[in-house]
């Protein structure tokens, strides 16, 4: 083999070790962690903690709006007594907030719990046709949002199901 095979050979070689490599937990705080492909940028905006990860394809982020209702006692007794209308509404209303605010396309939501938590998962279409989604995760008086954008058209890789299948919370 000559030299530029055997180069090509050790690039791919590596390419496929580098995407193949863990993903790191990264702990959000004492209830909640996620799993990111690399330790992703924190920053603080207008008061919610954000955490962001880009990639060429794709974009991963993480918000934390602490305190979301004003009389959160009310909600939380509503919602740990089984009754989940009241935290189901509050989602709704995000939802239909963020698919109203870009002129975006909703595709589907689904309800799911985790423990005794409720969350929305959703996805949707950009007015540039980019397919992104969103689980929105509501503890206590809590919510966490969970995004991952397709930056380019007709992109199906598991990078969406890995992040958040990899949500954890602390019951």
């Amino acid at each position: 083999m000559n030299k530029i095979n055997i180069l090509l050979m050790i690039l791919i070689f590596s390419n496929s070790i580098s995407n193949a490599q863990p993903w790191k937990t990264i702990i959000i705080n004492d209830e909640v962690s996620v799993n990111f492909p690399s330790l992703p940028i924190k920053k603080e905006i207008q008061g919610k903690e954000m955490y962001f990860y880009r990639a060429e394809d794709y974009a991963l982020m993480v918000g934390v709006a602490i305190k979301v209702f004003s009389d959160s006692s009310s909600q939380l007794k509503q919602q740990n007594s089984g009754e989940i209308k009241p935290a189901d509404t509050f989602l709704s209303q995000v939802i239909n907030g963020k698919i109203a605010h870009g002129n975006q396309i909703l595709l589907s939501t689904k309800t799911v719990k985790i423990g005794n938590h409720i969350g929305k998962e959703i996805a949707y279409l950009t007015s540039d046709s980019k397919e992104r989604f969103c689980f929105l995760l509501l503890t206590k008086d809590t919510l966490y949002t969970f995004e991952c954008w397709y930056l380019k058209k007709n992109i199906k890789p598991n990078e969406k199901e890995t992040f958040f299948n990899s949500i954890l919370v602390k019951e």
